[in-house]
């Protein structure tokens, strides 16, 4: 398969496009074209990556109608049932498609950033061969067990009794778990190979899934390993498995049980997509703290 046609590739080229197209909706929606020239630019491209962005919105199962009615002293009705997109360049009594379409695209965003789109990319490719298909099944396999992984842990702390159990203190605790967790699903589970050299060292891989081609580095948060911290650590370990032989899908799982990272879904989506000639996954979890947190 090659890159143009990857999974990762196809959805991240999709991410890309609606990003921007959602920029220029907004763009024209809070009038911040500088000039006429700048603005006519703008309303071009929502014309031409109007029904594109709609297809994809729609293919992510992401697509609302709307109701459109001025206000109860007009009285009428302008729309019933009608598609948001239809109406993105136009405002009616002050109402605007705009925020209703850029939420839809945001939730398409959602959909394609995980790995049962990718999985669904590959079984839809007739292409696609049994290596493929089984990588794809086995990181959406790989992603659950990292968002499950807290309750795993927590589990494991009511035991009957009282009984000594495994508790959770550093990476190395993080490791054993995670690898016993692996082992349910994936018969060769190879721990700690030596990366090759970047930028003047190398490092020893957490687990690689040799026949899957997927390695998976584990961590966890403390006091001196912030989100800062962890994002150069991570692009650090990006740019070591781009010239891994085995590795063609990097899955990053933080442990976060103390909630050190502010933003996990921004740090995450920052990271997590097609880098070069390696797919990377990063999942912090627990995600967000509970309410009152």
């Amino acid at each position: 398969m090659s890159d143009n046609n990857h999974p990762a590739t196809i959805a991240a080229e999709k991410i890309a496009f609606l990003i921007r197209f959602k920029d220029d909706i907004q763009a024209h929606f809070n009038g911040s074209p500088s000039s006429p020239g700048e603005a006519d630019a703008v309303r071009t491209r929502i014309n031409r990556g109007m029904r594109r962005a709609k297809e994809v919105v729609a293919e992510t199962g992401s697509m609302k109608v709307v109701t459109l009615a001025p206000p109860a002293a007009i009285g009428g009705l302008i729309a019933h049932d009608a598609d948001p997109f239809e109406f993105i360049l136009e405002s009616f009594y002050g109402m605007s498609m705009t925020p209703t379409v850029a939420d839809m695209i945001e939730q398409a965003i959602g959909v394609l950033e995980t790995p049962g789109y990718l999985e669904k990319l590959v079984l839809a490719n007739a292409k696609s061969d049994r290596k493929a298909i089984d990588a794809a099944r086995a990181l959406t396999r790989i992603v659950q067990l990292c968002e499950r992984f807290p309750l795993v842990a927590r589990q494991l702390q009511a035991r009957h009794g009282e009984r000594e159990t495994l508790t959770l203190n550093d990476e190395y605790d993080v490791q054993d778990l995670f690898h016993s967790l692996l082992r349910i699903d994936f018969d060769d589970v190879r721990a700690e190979e030596w990366t090759p050299s970047y930028a003047g060292g190398s490092a020893r891989i957490d687990f690689i899934l040799k026949l899957e081609r997927i390695v998976v580095e584990t961590k966890k948060t403390r006091q001196s390993l912030g989100a800062k911290v962890l994002g150069d650590e991570l692009l650090i370990d990006i740019g070591r498995y781009k010239a891994h032989p085995d590795c063609s899908t990097l899955v990053c799982f933080v442990y976060d049980p103390e909630f050190r990272i502010g933003n996990p879904a921004g740090l995450s989506r920052d990271l997590t997509g097609l880098h070069d000639s390696i797919q990377v996954r990063v999942v912090i979890a627990p995600g967000n703290p509970p309410a009152g947190v």
